[in-house]
Formats: C-alpha cells, sequence, structure tokens
C-alpha cells in the first residue's frame, strides 16, 4: 500500500471524469487543498446533494494558487488556513 502522498507525486498527472470525443472543453485553472486539523480531513458537503469536495476553486485573475486557495477556503470553510507544501496535480474532464 502507498501513502496519499506518494500516490500524487507520480509523474504522471491523474486525469477524473470522461472525456468525450467532440467535446470542446474550456480550461479552468484551480487551487484546491486537503484540509486537516487534529488529524481529521476536512471536505466540503455541497448543498442539497450527497456529494463531497475539497475546499478550493477557480483562480482568479492575478492570483496565484496560495492566493485562491487562501480566498476560498475563508469563503467555503469561514477559516484562515495554513498552507504547507504541493501534493500534486489533476486535470478533470466536466462537461454540463
Amino acid at each position: 500500500i502507498i501513502g496519499l502522498k506518494q500516490l500524487l507525486n507520480e509523474r504522471k498527472m491523474k486525469e477524473f471524469g470522461e472525456k468525450i470525443e467532440g467535446v470542446e472543453y474550456k480550461k479552468r485553472v484551480g487551487s484546491y487543498g486537503v484540509i486537516i486539523e487534529n488529524e481529521r480531513v476536512g471536505v466540503v458537503k455541497a448543498q442539497g446533494y450527497d456529494t463531497y469536495f475539497l475546499t478550493g476553486g477557480g483562480i482568479d485573475a492575478g492570483e496565484t494558487e496560495t492566493e485562491s486557495l487562501r480566498r476560498e477556503a475563508r469563503e467555503e470553510i469561514g477559516c484562515e488556513i495554513e498552507i504547507g507544501e504541493k501534493i500534486g496535480a489533476a486535470r478533470e474532464y466536466f462537461y454540463s
């Protein structure tokens, strides 16, 4: 069994979702964080759905990844956060 950090640090970027042929996707760069406090991992529950997400979202023009993640944490969980090291990157295909 390998750890989360090792899994996310593998060279190949992880991909999620289904890439549908013929669909033109728009690139939306985001910054998301794994929130850990007292050895517990925090997630955000989507209101009205049985779905959970990591804290974070799209990076606004002029923001760095860190600035974006700090802003999103204030908006979504109402907290100031301490940001550690980057543990990985991923590409998600989403079409609605």
